[in-house]
Protein backbone atom coordinates (compact mmCIF):
# COMPACT_ATOMS: atom_id res chain seq x y z
CA UNK A 1 0.00 0.00 0.00
CA UNK A 2 2.81 2.40 0.87
CA UNK A 3 4.47 1.71 -2.49
CA UNK A 4 1.24 2.59 -4.30
CA UNK A 5 0.86 5.77 -2.26
CA UNK A 6 4.44 6.81 -2.97
CA UNK A 7 3.85 6.32 -6.69
CA UNK A 8 0.55 8.21 -6.60
CA UNK A 9 2.32 11.08 -4.86
CA UNK A 10 4.88 11.26 -7.67
CA UNK A 11 2.24 11.66 -10.38
CA UNK A 12 2.10 15.10 -11.92
CA UNK A 13 -1.68 14.91 -12.19
CA UNK A 14 -2.07 14.11 -8.48
CA UNK A 15 0.26 16.95 -7.52
CA UNK A 16 -1.67 19.37 -9.74
CA UNK A 17 -4.92 18.42 -7.99
CA UNK A 18 -3.31 18.77 -4.56
CA UNK A 19 -2.06 22.28 -5.36
CA UNK A 20 -5.30 23.25 -7.03
CA UNK A 21 -7.37 22.30 -3.98
CA UNK A 22 -4.94 24.20 -1.77
CA UNK A 23 -5.73 27.31 -3.83
CA UNK A 24 -9.47 26.67 -3.56
CA UNK A 25 -9.44 26.43 0.24
CA UNK A 26 -7.14 29.44 0.48
CA UNK A 27 -9.40 31.33 -1.95
CA UNK A 28 -12.44 30.61 0.22
CA UNK A 29 -10.64 31.97 3.26
CA UNK A 30 -9.55 35.06 1.39
CA UNK A 31 -13.03 35.95 0.16
CA UNK A 32 -15.32 38.31 2.00
CA UNK A 33 -18.36 36.22 2.87
CA UNK A 34 -21.67 37.50 1.55
CA UNK A 35 -20.19 39.20 -1.50
CA UNK A 36 -20.99 37.41 -4.74
CA UNK A 37 -17.71 37.08 -6.59
CA UNK A 38 -15.91 34.36 -8.60
CA UNK A 39 -13.69 31.87 -6.80
CA UNK A 40 -10.36 32.45 -8.51
CA UNK A 41 -7.40 30.10 -8.49
CA UNK A 42 -5.07 32.72 -9.90
CA UNK A 43 -1.75 32.62 -8.07
CA UNK A 44 -1.12 35.10 -5.30
CA UNK A 45 2.12 35.44 -3.29
CA UNK A 46 0.52 33.51 -0.43
CA UNK A 47 -0.96 30.69 -2.53
CA UNK A 48 2.29 30.40 -4.50
CA UNK A 49 4.18 29.73 -1.27
CA UNK A 50 1.67 27.01 -0.35
CA UNK A 51 1.79 25.23 -3.70
CA UNK A 52 5.57 25.54 -4.09
CA UNK A 53 6.01 23.89 -0.71
CA UNK A 54 4.28 20.74 -2.02
CA UNK A 55 6.83 20.33 -4.81
CA UNK A 56 9.75 21.12 -2.49
CA UNK A 57 8.59 18.65 0.17
CA UNK A 58 8.04 15.86 -2.38
CA UNK A 59 11.35 16.51 -4.14
CA UNK A 60 13.36 16.37 -0.91
CA UNK A 61 11.10 13.91 0.97
CA UNK A 62 11.12 16.41 3.81
CA UNK A 63 7.59 16.81 5.21
CA UNK A 64 8.56 19.77 7.40
CA UNK A 65 8.79 21.90 4.24
CA UNK A 66 5.02 21.68 3.67
CA UNK A 67 3.46 25.05 4.37
CA UNK A 68 0.02 25.21 5.96
CA UNK A 69 -2.29 27.62 7.70
CA UNK A 70 -4.75 27.43 10.56
CA UNK A 71 -8.33 27.52 9.38
CA UNK A 72 -10.03 29.44 12.17
CA UNK A 73 -12.39 31.45 9.98
CA UNK A 74 -15.95 30.24 9.42
CA UNK A 75 -16.44 29.44 5.77
CA UNK A 76 -19.49 28.42 3.76
CA UNK A 77 -20.06 25.64 1.26
CA UNK A 78 -19.08 26.27 -2.35
CA UNK A 79 -21.99 28.11 -3.96
CA UNK A 80 -23.28 27.28 -7.43
CA UNK A 81 -21.72 30.50 -8.68
CA UNK A 82 -18.34 29.65 -7.13
CA UNK A 83 -18.46 26.14 -8.57
CA UNK A 84 -19.33 27.51 -12.00
CA UNK A 85 -16.53 30.10 -11.93
CA UNK A 86 -14.05 27.46 -10.77
CA UNK A 87 -15.10 25.15 -13.58
CA UNK A 88 -14.54 27.88 -16.15
CA UNK A 89 -11.08 28.64 -14.77
CA UNK A 90 -10.09 24.99 -14.90
CA UNK A 91 -10.88 24.84 -18.62
CA UNK A 92 -8.21 27.53 -19.06
CA UNK A 93 -5.62 25.83 -16.82
CA UNK A 94 -3.16 24.56 -19.41
CA UNK A 95 -1.11 22.24 -17.13
CA UNK A 96 -4.30 20.55 -15.88
CA UNK A 97 -5.87 20.13 -19.32
CA UNK A 98 -2.55 18.87 -20.67
CA UNK A 99 -2.33 16.18 -17.97
CA UNK A 100 -5.92 15.09 -18.63
CA UNK A 101 -5.09 14.74 -22.33
CA UNK A 102 -1.96 12.76 -21.45
CA UNK A 103 -4.07 10.33 -19.43
CA UNK A 104 -6.50 10.07 -22.33
CA UNK A 105 -3.71 9.31 -24.81
CA UNK A 106 -2.32 6.52 -22.62
CA UNK A 107 -5.54 4.61 -21.88
CA UNK A 108 -5.21 0.85 -21.89
CA UNK A 109 -7.39 -1.67 -23.66
CA UNK A 110 -10.43 -2.66 -21.50
CA UNK A 111 -9.65 -6.37 -21.94
CA UNK A 112 -6.11 -5.88 -20.60
CA UNK A 113 -7.48 -3.95 -17.61
CA UNK A 114 -9.99 -6.70 -16.83
CA UNK A 115 -7.33 -9.39 -17.10
CA UNK A 116 -5.07 -7.48 -14.69
CA UNK A 117 -7.94 -7.01 -12.25
CA UNK A 118 -8.64 -10.75 -12.17
CA UNK A 119 -4.98 -11.67 -11.83
CA UNK A 120 -3.86 -9.06 -9.31
CA UNK A 121 -6.81 -7.19 -7.81
CA UNK A 122 -4.63 -4.37 -6.52
CA UNK A 123 -2.56 -1.88 -8.48
CA UNK A 124 -4.69 -2.07 -11.61
CA UNK A 125 -4.00 0.60 -14.22
CA UNK A 126 -6.50 2.05 -16.67
CA UNK A 127 -3.77 4.33 -18.05
CA UNK A 128 -0.02 3.82 -18.18
CA UNK A 129 0.69 7.22 -16.58
CA UNK A 130 -1.61 7.13 -13.56
CA UNK A 131 -2.90 4.87 -10.78
CA UNK A 132 -6.39 6.39 -10.95
CA UNK A 133 -8.76 3.46 -10.41
CA UNK A 134 -10.21 1.99 -13.61
CA UNK A 135 -13.72 2.38 -12.15
CA UNK A 136 -13.14 6.06 -11.40
CA UNK A 137 -11.60 6.77 -14.79
CA UNK A 138 -14.34 4.89 -16.63
CA UNK A 139 -16.92 7.55 -15.75
CA UNK A 140 -14.96 10.09 -17.81
CA UNK A 141 -14.33 7.88 -20.86
CA UNK A 142 -16.35 7.93 -24.07
CA UNK A 143 -16.10 4.99 -26.48
CA UNK A 144 -17.63 4.78 -29.94
CA UNK A 145 -17.86 1.01 -29.57
CA UNK A 146 -17.26 -1.54 -26.77
CA UNK A 147 -13.69 -2.75 -26.42
CA UNK A 148 -12.11 0.48 -27.67
CA UNK A 149 -9.68 2.40 -25.51
CA UNK A 150 -11.83 5.51 -25.91
CA UNK A 151 -11.06 9.08 -24.87
CA UNK A 152 -11.25 10.93 -21.56
CA UNK A 153 -13.69 13.83 -21.79
CA UNK A 154 -11.99 16.87 -20.29
CA UNK A 155 -15.30 18.45 -19.33
CA UNK A 156 -16.43 15.43 -17.31
CA UNK A 157 -13.16 15.27 -15.42
CA UNK A 158 -13.19 18.99 -14.67
CA UNK A 159 -16.71 18.70 -13.22
CA UNK A 160 -15.44 15.87 -11.01
CA UNK A 161 -12.53 18.03 -9.82
CA UNK A 162 -14.97 20.81 -8.89
CA UNK A 163 -16.93 18.23 -6.89
CA UNK A 164 -13.71 17.25 -5.10
CA UNK A 165 -13.10 20.90 -4.23
CA UNK A 166 -16.64 21.21 -2.88
CA UNK A 167 -16.15 18.12 -0.70
CA UNK A 168 -12.90 19.46 0.77
CA UNK A 169 -14.54 22.79 1.63
CA UNK A 170 -17.61 21.01 3.04
CA UNK A 171 -15.46 19.02 5.46
CA UNK A 172 -14.01 22.22 6.88
CA UNK A 173 -17.47 23.78 7.10
CA UNK A 174 -18.81 20.78 9.04
CA UNK A 175 -15.71 20.26 11.24
CA UNK A 176 -14.91 16.87 9.73
CA UNK A 177 -11.52 17.84 8.36
CA UNK A 178 -8.25 16.14 9.29
CA UNK A 179 -6.14 19.24 8.77
CA UNK A 180 -5.36 21.06 5.53
CA UNK A 181 -3.07 18.70 3.62
CA UNK A 182 -4.51 15.45 4.98
CA UNK A 183 -8.08 16.43 4.06
CA UNK A 184 -7.11 17.40 0.51
CA UNK A 185 -5.14 14.19 -0.01
CA UNK A 186 -7.96 12.09 1.46
CA UNK A 187 -10.58 13.54 -0.86
CA UNK A 188 -8.42 13.11 -3.97
CA UNK A 189 -7.70 9.49 -3.03
CA UNK A 190 -11.33 8.75 -2.17
CA UNK A 191 -12.58 10.33 -5.36
CA UNK A 192 -10.10 8.93 -7.87
CA UNK A 193 -7.57 6.46 -6.44
CA UNK A 194 -9.55 4.59 -3.79
CA UNK A 195 -8.88 0.95 -4.64
CA UNK A 196 -5.22 1.49 -5.54
CA UNK A 197 -4.77 3.60 -2.40
CA UNK A 198 -5.60 0.61 -0.20
CA UNK A 199 -9.39 0.16 -0.13
CA UNK A 200 -9.15 -3.21 -1.87
CA UNK A 201 -6.62 -4.46 0.70
CA UNK A 202 -8.56 -3.05 3.66
CA UNK A 203 -11.85 -4.63 2.58
CA UNK A 204 -10.04 -7.93 1.99
CA UNK A 205 -8.56 -7.82 5.51
CA UNK A 206 -12.00 -7.30 7.03
CA UNK A 207 -13.45 -10.08 4.86
CA UNK A 208 -10.69 -12.44 6.03
CA UNK A 209 -11.58 -11.81 9.68
CA UNK A 210 -15.22 -12.65 8.98
CA UNK A 211 -14.33 -15.68 6.86
CA UNK A 212 -12.23 -17.10 9.72
CA UNK A 213 -15.48 -17.82 11.58
CA UNK A 214 -17.56 -19.38 8.83
CA UNK A 215 -19.41 -22.60 9.66
CA UNK A 216 -17.00 -25.33 8.56
CA UNK A 217 -14.41 -26.01 11.28
CA UNK A 218 -12.42 -28.13 8.83
CA UNK A 219 -11.67 -25.09 6.67
CA UNK A 220 -11.92 -21.96 8.83
CA UNK A 221 -9.34 -21.28 11.53
CA UNK A 222 -11.36 -19.18 13.94
CA UNK A 223 -14.21 -21.67 13.98
CA UNK A 224 -11.74 -24.55 14.35
CA UNK A 225 -10.09 -22.84 17.34
CA UNK A 226 -13.38 -22.17 19.14
CA UNK A 227 -14.66 -25.68 18.41
CA UNK A 228 -11.51 -27.25 19.87
CA UNK A 229 -11.64 -24.89 22.85
CA UNK A 230 -15.22 -25.96 23.53
CA UNK A 231 -14.13 -29.62 23.56
CA UNK A 232 -11.12 -28.98 25.82
CA UNK A 233 -13.09 -26.79 28.24
CA UNK A 234 -15.99 -29.16 28.65
CA UNK A 235 -18.25 -27.84 31.39
CA UNK A 236 -15.52 -25.53 32.74
CA UNK A 237 -15.26 -21.86 31.83
CA UNK A 238 -11.58 -20.93 31.80
CA UNK A 239 -10.49 -17.32 32.09
CA UNK A 240 -9.96 -16.08 28.53
CA UNK A 241 -8.52 -12.70 27.67
CA UNK A 242 -8.83 -11.52 24.07
CA UNK A 243 -6.08 -9.11 23.01
CA UNK A 244 -6.41 -7.45 19.62
CA UNK A 245 -4.13 -4.88 17.97
CA UNK A 246 -5.53 -2.70 15.16
CA UNK A 247 -7.64 -4.98 12.91
CA UNK A 248 -7.48 -7.49 15.79
CA UNK A 249 -10.39 -5.60 17.37
CA UNK A 250 -12.51 -6.50 14.33
CA UNK A 251 -11.35 -10.12 14.68
CA UNK A 252 -12.45 -10.09 18.33
CA UNK A 253 -15.91 -8.84 17.34
CA UNK A 254 -16.25 -11.71 14.87
CA UNK A 255 -14.98 -14.19 17.49
CA UNK A 256 -17.59 -13.05 20.02
CA UNK A 257 -20.35 -13.58 17.47
CA UNK A 258 -19.21 -17.15 16.78
CA UNK A 259 -18.54 -17.90 20.45
CA UNK A 260 -22.19 -17.16 21.20
CA UNK A 261 -22.98 -20.42 19.41
CA UNK A 262 -19.92 -22.55 20.18
CA UNK A 263 -19.15 -21.31 23.72
CA UNK A 264 -22.50 -19.91 24.90
CA UNK A 265 -21.59 -19.81 28.61
CA UNK A 266 -18.05 -18.49 28.24
CA UNK A 267 -17.17 -15.04 29.59
CA UNK A 268 -14.24 -12.98 28.31
CA UNK A 269 -11.83 -10.24 29.33
CA UNK A 270 -10.90 -7.96 26.46
CA UNK A 271 -7.94 -5.71 25.65
CA UNK A 272 -7.88 -3.45 22.60
CA UNK A 273 -4.59 -2.03 21.30
CA UNK A 274 -5.12 0.96 18.95
CA UNK A 275 -8.28 -0.66 17.56
CA UNK A 276 -9.03 0.01 13.89
CA UNK A 277 -12.66 -1.04 14.22
CA UNK A 278 -15.50 1.40 13.60
CA UNK A 279 -17.72 2.49 16.46
CA UNK A 280 -20.63 1.06 14.48
CA UNK A 281 -19.00 -2.40 14.47
CA UNK A 282 -18.01 -2.38 18.15
CA UNK A 283 -21.29 -0.84 19.34
CA UNK A 284 -23.13 -3.67 17.63
CA UNK A 285 -20.80 -6.25 19.19
CA UNK A 286 -21.03 -4.78 22.69
CA UNK A 287 -24.79 -4.46 22.39
CA UNK A 288 -25.01 -8.22 21.73
CA UNK A 289 -22.28 -9.49 24.05
CA UNK A 290 -21.91 -6.98 26.88
CA UNK A 291 -23.15 -9.45 29.50
CA UNK A 292 -20.31 -11.84 28.65
CA UNK A 293 -17.52 -9.23 28.74
CA UNK A 294 -16.31 -9.20 32.34
CA UNK A 295 -13.41 -6.75 32.00
CA UNK A 296 -12.22 -4.32 29.37
CA UNK A 297 -9.09 -2.24 28.79
CA UNK A 298 -7.97 -0.15 25.82
CA UNK A 299 -4.55 1.28 25.00
CA UNK A 300 -4.45 3.88 22.24
CA UNK A 301 -2.74 7.16 21.37
CA UNK A 302 -3.56 10.69 22.37
CA UNK A 303 -4.71 12.66 19.34
CA UNK A 304 -1.48 14.68 19.36
CA UNK A 305 0.56 11.52 18.71
CA UNK A 306 -2.06 10.14 16.31
CA UNK A 307 -1.62 13.23 14.16
CA UNK A 308 2.18 13.16 14.42
CA UNK A 309 2.46 9.50 13.35
CA UNK A 310 3.17 9.91 9.61
CA UNK A 311 1.87 7.02 7.56
CA UNK A 312 3.72 8.13 4.42
CA UNK A 313 6.33 10.92 4.48
CA UNK A 314 5.01 14.09 2.81
CA UNK A 315 1.90 12.50 1.25
CA UNK A 316 0.01 11.63 4.43
CA UNK A 317 0.91 13.34 7.71
CA UNK A 318 -1.17 11.32 10.18
CA UNK A 319 -1.51 7.75 11.44
CA UNK A 320 -2.95 4.64 9.82
CA UNK A 321 -6.13 5.11 11.87
CA UNK A 322 -6.61 8.62 10.45
CA UNK A 323 -6.09 7.18 6.97
CA UNK A 324 -8.64 4.42 7.55
CA UNK A 325 -11.12 6.95 8.96
CA UNK A 326 -10.57 9.45 6.15
CA UNK A 327 -10.08 7.18 3.14
CA UNK A 328 -10.56 3.43 3.51
CA UNK A 329 -13.88 3.22 5.35
CA UNK A 330 -17.14 4.06 3.58
CA UNK A 331 -17.14 7.79 4.14
CA UNK A 332 -14.92 10.54 5.50
CA UNK A 333 -14.01 11.04 9.15
CA UNK A 334 -15.60 7.68 9.98
CA UNK A 335 -15.48 7.20 13.79
CA UNK A 336 -12.94 4.57 14.86
CA UNK A 337 -12.80 3.25 18.42
CA UNK A 338 -9.03 3.74 18.71
CA UNK A 339 -9.09 7.48 17.91
CA UNK A 340 -9.31 9.91 20.82
CA UNK A 341 -11.00 12.60 18.69
CA UNK A 342 -14.22 10.57 18.63
CA UNK A 343 -14.48 10.66 22.41
CA UNK A 344 -14.99 14.43 22.17
CA UNK A 345 -18.71 14.84 22.90
CA UNK A 346 -18.65 18.47 21.77
CA UNK A 347 -17.66 17.54 18.22
CA UNK A 348 -19.30 14.11 18.16
CA UNK A 349 -22.45 14.18 20.25
CA UNK A 350 -24.63 11.15 20.90
CA UNK A 351 -27.51 12.94 19.17
CA UNK A 352 -25.68 13.48 15.89
CA UNK A 353 -23.67 10.25 16.06
CA UNK A 354 -25.92 7.61 17.70
CA UNK A 355 -23.65 4.81 16.48
CA UNK A 356 -21.02 6.01 18.98
CA UNK A 357 -23.17 5.82 22.08
CA UNK A 358 -23.18 2.11 22.97
CA UNK A 359 -19.42 1.58 22.59
CA UNK A 360 -18.50 4.95 24.05
CA UNK A 361 -20.73 4.50 27.11
CA UNK A 362 -19.28 1.03 27.68
CA UNK A 363 -15.66 2.19 27.34
CA UNK A 364 -16.14 5.36 29.39
CA UNK A 365 -18.11 3.39 31.99
CA UNK A 366 -15.23 1.01 32.62
CA UNK A 367 -13.20 2.44 35.55
CA UNK A 368 -9.64 3.17 34.45
CA UNK A 369 -10.41 1.28 31.27
CA UNK A 370 -8.72 3.60 28.80
CA UNK A 371 -5.04 4.44 28.49
CA UNK A 372 -4.18 7.31 26.15
CA UNK A 373 -0.49 7.01 25.31
CA UNK A 374 1.98 8.53 26.00
CA UNK A 375 1.45 8.25 29.77
CA UNK A 376 3.56 9.81 32.49
CA UNK A 377 5.84 7.86 34.81
CA UNK A 378 3.33 8.43 37.60
CA UNK A 379 0.59 6.47 35.80
CA UNK A 380 -0.70 3.51 37.85
CA UNK A 381 0.64 0.03 37.19
CA UNK A 382 -1.31 -1.57 34.38
CA UNK A 383 -2.02 1.83 32.78
CA UNK A 384 1.33 2.73 31.27
CA UNK A 385 2.21 3.05 27.61
CA UNK A 386 5.02 4.73 25.72
CA UNK A 387 3.59 4.10 22.24
CA UNK A 388 4.01 7.03 19.86
CA UNK A 389 3.17 5.16 16.65
CA UNK A 390 0.33 2.89 15.64
CA UNK A 391 2.66 -0.07 15.28
CA UNK A 392 4.25 0.37 18.72
CA UNK A 393 1.56 -1.17 20.88
CA UNK A 394 2.52 -4.80 20.36
CA UNK A 395 6.21 -4.23 21.14
CA UNK A 396 6.36 -1.17 23.42
CA UNK A 397 7.84 -2.35 26.74
CA UNK A 398 5.59 -0.25 28.97
CA UNK A 399 2.45 -1.40 27.15
CA UNK A 400 3.49 -5.05 27.31
CA UNK A 401 4.32 -4.79 31.02
CA UNK A 402 0.89 -3.24 31.63
CA UNK A 403 -0.81 -6.09 29.79
CA UNK A 404 1.20 -8.72 31.67
CA UNK A 405 0.24 -7.02 34.94
CA UNK A 406 -3.45 -7.15 34.02
CA UNK A 407 -3.19 -10.81 33.06
CA UNK A 408 -1.36 -11.78 36.25
CA UNK A 409 -3.22 -9.66 38.76
CA UNK A 410 -6.66 -9.27 37.25
CA UNK A 411 -8.17 -6.08 35.91
CA UNK A 412 -9.60 -4.73 39.16
CA UNK A 413 -6.35 -5.31 41.07
CA UNK A 414 -4.10 -4.30 38.22
CA UNK A 415 -4.53 -0.54 38.51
Amino acid sequence: MRNNLDEICSEEFFRLLWKLLLKVVYGKLSKVEGIRSPLSITDTPESSILTASVDEAIATQEPSLLKTFVIDKEISELSEFESFSLEQELYLDYPLVSEIQKISQTLRNPDAIEKERKERGIRVRASTVTLIDPEALEQFITRLSPGEKGLVETGKMIKAIVSLAARVVSRFVNKHDHGLHATIVEEILRGLYLSNAGKFVWDLMKKDTADAFRNNSENFGGTAFLSELAVKSGTDSPRITLVGHSTGAIYIAELLDKAETLLPNQHFDMIFLAPAATFEKISLSIGKHKQRIDNFHMFSMQDFYEKADRLVPVLYPHSLLYFISGVLENGHDVPLVGMQRFFNHRLFSDKKFPELKTARDFINGTPNGTVWSVTGNDAPTGMKSNSERHGDFDNDKKTLKSIVHLLKNGFSDGI
